[in-house]
């Protein structure tokens, strides 16, 4: 268990590697691979993570599990095929609709039988908006160089543990694959310091995560407040945007970045620690 455990934390990385060298990434001039490579690389390594804890994925799906991967290949193809020919206007549109979507594909069981329906529309409209507006900020604001990736892989690792407190290590799991794709995306953002290296991948990334915090919520008892605090950890790389900072090297604005996420995620496992059940992990 312990070998397999581990070539599931590893074979994200590995996946993001391998596409990246396939493009040579590291050399000037690959920008326009880079747009699809990388979000490709996101979503290859979630799914084929999930593959290895859950079989290939059914079709239809038979949980709100079964459409991780899915939807996740979705996503990737939203980013790579639509968003470099749309206005920002019609991009924001299309982040508000991939949210509530994903929120009503996870949550659709459980209204009628769980919640009723003006509950229901409340926790639909809520999600909705935290996620969509989520997704459109860290596509838009994701930052040059190393910050992003290391921002993703401090908040995907945050949402893993707060699952796995949670009584999900399997989600934890899940949100791991995230953590992992980022590890070689930082390197090659410390070689290609000015290149914008999450250009749709963050978004694909944000709302991957975004999806399994809301199953999270709706099936493993995952606290609101650390619902909440996990969801907006990837927007720490806002931090390093503020204009004081602006003269300052991309490493000391970089850092700002890693220590906002860093708080805010600590914060959100504090909560998961104190509110955590003795039940088995699902």
């Amino acid at each position: 268990m312990v070998i397999v455990g581990l070539i599931i934390a590893l074979l994200p990385a590995v996946i993001c590697a391998v596409v990246l060298a396939a493009i040579r990434a590291w050399r000037p001039g690959c920008e326009t691979c880079l747009r699809w490579a990388v979000p490709f690389a996101v979503a290859a390594g979630f799914v084929a993570a999930q593959t290895m804890i859950d079989g290939v994925p059914r079709v239809p799906p038979i949980e709100a599990s079964g459409w991780f991967s899915i939807v996740t290949m979705v996503l990737a193809v939203l980013a790579i095929a639509i968003r470099p020919r749309v206005s920002s206007t019609v991009w924001g549109l299309v982040c508000l609709l991939a949210a509530l979507a994903i929120v009503i594909v996870i949550v659709h069981p459980l209204v009628g039988e769980f919640w009723s329906w003006p509950e229901a529309i409340g926790w639909v409209i809520g999600m909705t908006a935290v996620a969509g507006s989520g997704a459109w900020l860290v596509d838009r604001r994701a930052s040059p160089g190393p910050g992003a990736p290391a921002v993703l892989l401090i908040a995907a690792t945050g949402v893993a543990v707060g699952l796995a407190l949670c009584g999900s290590a399997r989600y934890g799991q899940l949100a791991g694959a995230i953590a992992s794709v980022m590890a070689p995306l930082i390197l090659l953002g410390l070689i290609r310091r000015d290149t914008r290296l999450l250009d749709g991948a963050a978004w694909v990334a944000y709302l991957v995560l975004a999806m399994l915090v809301v199953a999270g919520v709706a099936y493993v008892d995952v606290p609101v407040f650390v619902g909440l605090l996990v969801a907006v950890a990837p927007l720490g790389m806002l931090a390093g945007d503020v204009p004081r900072l602006a003269p300052l090297a991309f490493w000391k604005r970089d850092s700002v970045r890693v220590v906002v996420t860093i708080a805010i995620v600590s914060l959100a496992l504090a909560v998961a620690a104190a509110a955590a059940t003795s039940s088995a992990p699902y």
